[in-house]
């Protein structure tokens, strides 16, 4: 409740200010990616907080397959540490693996949308809090989707 408080009262600062606040393409675009990546990162969190087994409980997944939580013994010859890695690109990057995946497109995404938020920012803002504003609703949009992606992965 507390956020979306925060999200309404945000956009009626942007609306009742003498310099009209915009939002573009361009935000709507790092805003998305900021949602997907929050997304990512509570599923990511959830799992994590249940030791990798919610894909096995809820989707009946393969403890070594891809979303099981021994899919790290997978960087191994038949699935055995004993045995070393299957190949370079095993023992150079690791478990080909969804926590894997995932922590490198959260990484990814977060940092992307910045970007992305600041350069449409850098075009259209005129005003100091135009900048601070695009960091709330950021904010607010990431944390609500991890927030959504936490609750789908746990429950």
């Amino acid at each position: 409740m507390k956020l979306l408080l925060f999200i309404v009262s945000l956009f009626v600062v942007c609306s009742v200010s003498a310099q009209q606040y915009r939002i573009t393409n361009g935000k709507i675009i790092g805003w998305s990616v900021a949602a997907v990546s929050g997304a990512v990162d509570g599923v990511l969190e959830g799992n994590r907080f249940d030791d990798n087994r919610n894909f096995e409980r809820k989707f009946n997944a393969s403890k070594t397959g891809y979303f099981g939580s021994e899919s790290w013994r997978r960087a191994y010859r038949n699935n055995d540490p004993e045995q070393g890695h299957k190949n370079l690109y095993s023992q150079t990057f690791g478990a080909n693996d969804f926590y894997h995946h995932a922590d490198d497109f959260r990484k990814i995404g977060y940092i992307g949308s910045g970007v992305i938020i600041g350069i449409s920012g850098a075009k259209s803002n005129s005003k100091w809090w135009h900048y601070a504003v695009d960091f709330g609703i950021g904010f607010a949009v990431s944390g609500a989707a991890k927030a959504a992606g936490m609750y789908w992965i746990r429950n």
